[in-house]
């Protein structure tokens, strides 16, 4: 079949349905833990229903296929048929991953494939006998969705705007599932789902069906598709009040029953797209509760977002620009004029990022599931806490720091948390805890991986650093145990004995950090020996706008990011020292490392100019590079500002050491210097 990825109806089907998959893949692993709790099992029965009622519409059979059996094997378990255990949810987290392979797929505007015929007979062979085992003997293959799957698509739509059991009974029998008639009480749940529980007075009095035989019931029985002119006079007082109706005119007939039995709309209400009509109301009724709370929420293209993103960038170069000229102008009402004008900016530029920021969710949502997977495979019993999962972060952001954080989880389930043997031999629970959390601290967010496992020792990863060759004996002795954890991030370091496919081989961790730093984030580690270990990664709220320390290094602009910036002071280079060739300062009886950073600008042709200072008197910005504090040598430090990232031009494309440009407050371009790739490329000539 064609599928169309532009499709408003599909669209938002996709949106509702992601939402719903997330959603998903926390509460299964939840419930393997809690496998009795009835309101888990209804939330993820409702989850697979409202996915196949919408499958179902759109004609999605393999999606309608998968969602149908597990719907089926979650009604069990509601009914306490079936009991969670391990087997069952391996199978149901499977069927998840299918799931979302096929919205892949629909969103690359592909057709779903099939799902895997094993996996969909381990799902028969638990509804059938509750065991996989028994899957390759039975044969049987479940009959695939009927017609009347189509025919739930409303009521499944309808539920999810509502956020209520479906009405209809997902487990009603094969008679009543193959009529096109709705029953009394069907009838009185769809009516239920129209006006508010309790809010209609059923089926009047005077519309009840008239005894068997009657002349009235023969003529019903002879056309069940018509409806006496009572019952159509009593149904119109339900819709829009007793006696305000015109009724049926003279001379006419009482019109055909509507059908009843919920059809598939034309356009599909769902729950990301409530302010389109759902169900249309007769004139004068009081709009759905639903219709009236998607009034308040629209769904934008991020292009859109990332366009005024970008112009309130340039509105902060202007009033940058505007601050610097009212400097020289001097006069009250210009300046608080200019004061009022930076107020505006700020609230706009904070305004338009909060439409930017994502709940960082979208990133912890998977943990259950791979934590949960991690502890299977490697034979250990893990208990994952999670704290401020509504913390926001920039969209982009939200993106970048997803794979450096699952890199990191995964360290800590497989080098931290020991096997239940282990920790009850050392007096410990069984189960070990991973916690994982974010909060906002000023313009950064705190993001915190903490175990309570067997932490890292200090002196192993000095002897481990030396005899991999990475450090020598010497400098590994003046370590202290706070810079020996770093070590870990060494190109090449491991610990681990044994390769596996979880970790081991000796990379990772310093691509985690270099990662990080490219965010403008920094990577923290704390250890104790038997107690556990915490990392604490730091990274800011947004990198549209970017806070920095400008710089005059023979005679032209710079920008140093402020996250990596430690401290700023003066030194006279007639009292540093040489150590193996590299000047240094004593800075609180430590030897700091200068980096003249004139000499790399001599190397770029345009670049270089005279120092505006003397010899003797420089200035020293003080910034971390992985675990080493080092010194780099400016003629001056101007002062902090905001700037927002520019991509560099052609000629200067690609040249390690500089991320970006900018444009500064009094006009002229300022190169934004990518501190950790300078040091790395051109360290040995600075």
């Amino acid at each position: 079949m064609q599928i169309d990825p532009e499709d408003d109806i599909l669209q938002d089907f996709l949106v509702e349905s992601r939402e719903i998959v997330d959603a998903l893949g926390e509460q299964l692993v939840e419930l393997e833990q809690r496998g009795d709790d009835s309101d888990l099992l209804n939330s993820v029965f409702r989850g697979f229903h409202t996915i196949k009622g919408g499958a179902g519409f759109l004609g999605l059979d393999p999606l309608v296929s998968v969602c149908h059996r597990t719907e089926d094997l979650f009604n069990l378990l509601r009914n306490g048929e079936r009991q969670a255990n391990g087997e069952l949810m391996d199978q149901v987290l499977r069927a998840l991953d299918v799931v979302n392979a096929q919205f892949e797929s629909l969103e690359a505007g592909q057709p779903p494939q099939e799902a895997p015929a094993e996996l969909l007979t381990a799902l028969e062979a638990l509804i059938d006998h509750g065991t996989v085992g028994t899957a390759a003997s039975t044969g049987k293959d479940t009959p695939e969705p009927t017609a009347d799957d189509v025919d739930q698509a409303f009521d499944a739509m309808v539920m999810a705007l509502s956020d209520e059991p479906d009405p209809t009974g997902a487990s009603e029998s094969p008679a009543a599932a193959a009529s096109d008639d709705i029953t009394d009480e069907e009838f009185e749940a769809l009516l239920d789902q129209l006006h508010g529980e309790g809010s209609h007075a059923g089926v009047p009095a005077e519309a009840e069906q008239p005894p068997v035989g009657t002349p009235a019931e023969d003529a019903k029985t002879a056309d069940d598709d018509a409806i006496s002119e009572d019952e159509f006079e009593a149904l119109l007082d339900e819709l829009h009040g007793k006696g305000q109706h015109a009724g049926v005119p003279d001379g006419e007939e009482a019109p055909a029953a509507p059908a009843l039995a919920p059809r598939a709309p034309d356009r599909v209400p769902t729950a990301s797209m409530p302010a389109r009509a759902t169900v249309d109301a007769p004139a004068g009724s009081a709009a759905p509760a639903a219709a009236v709370r998607g009034e308040t929420s629209v769904r934008v293209d991020t292009a859109r977002l990332d366009d005024i993103m970008n112009l309130v960038g340039e509105l902060v170069l202007v009033r940058n620009r505007i601050t610097t000229l009212c400097g020289d102008v001097g006069q009250e009402a210009v300046n608080q004029a200019v004061a009022d004008l930076e107020l505006v900016t700020s609230d706009l530029q904070s305004a338009v990022m909060k439409t930017r920021m994502q709940p960082i969710k979208k990133v912890y949502g998977r943990f259950p599931r791979l934590v949960r997977d991690l502890a299977r495979d490697l034979g250990k019993e893990i208990r994952l806490d999670m704290r401020g999962e509504d913390t926001d972060l920039d969209k982009n952001l939200v993106e970048a720091i997803s794979d450096p954080l699952i890199h990191l989880v995964r360290n800590s389930c497989d080098h931290g948390i020991e096997t239940p043997e282990v920790r009850e031999a050392a007096g410990k629970p069984r189960q070990g805890t991973l916690l994982l959390s974010a909060e906002q601290e000023g313009d950064h967010i705190l993001l915190v991986i903490a175990d309570d496992g067997a932490g890292i020792d200090p002196k192993a990863l000095r002897e481990k650093a030396v005899a991999k060759g990475l450090i020598d004996a010497e400098s590994a002795e003046r370590l202290s145990d706070k810079e020996s954890f770093d070590l870990i991030f060494l190109p090449g370091f491991s610990t681990k004995e044994q390769i596996s496919d979880v970790s081991g081989r000796g990379v990772g961790m310093d691509v985690v950090k270099t990662r990080i730093a490219q965010l403008n984030g920094t990577i923290d580690i704390d250890s104790a020996p038997g107690a556990g270990t915490t990392l604490r990664v730091t990274v800011p709220l947004t990198l549209a706008i970017l806070p920095t320390l400008m710089v005059r290094i023979k005679g032209r602009k710079f920008a140093m990011p402020m996250a990596v910036v430690r401290e700023i002071f003066s030194t006279d280079l007639r009292k540093t020292k040489v150590v193996d060739g590299r000047r240094v300062v004593v800075v609180r009886n430590k030897a700091m490392p200068l980096f003249f950073l004139e000499r790399w600008l001599e190397g770029i042709p345009g670049l270089d100019g005279a120092s505006e200072t003397d010899d003797t008197d420089r200035q020293v910005v003080s910034v971390m590079v992985g675990n080493q504090a080092i010194g780099l040598v400016v003629d001056n430090v101007l002062g902090l500002e905001e700037v927002v990232i520019k991509p560099l031009g052609t000629l200067l494309h690609g040249l390690s050491g500089l991320v970006g440009s900018t444009t500064t407050g009094d006009g002229r371009i300022a190169l934004i210097i990518d501190i950790p790739s300078l040091i790395n490329t051109y360290g040995d000539t600075l």
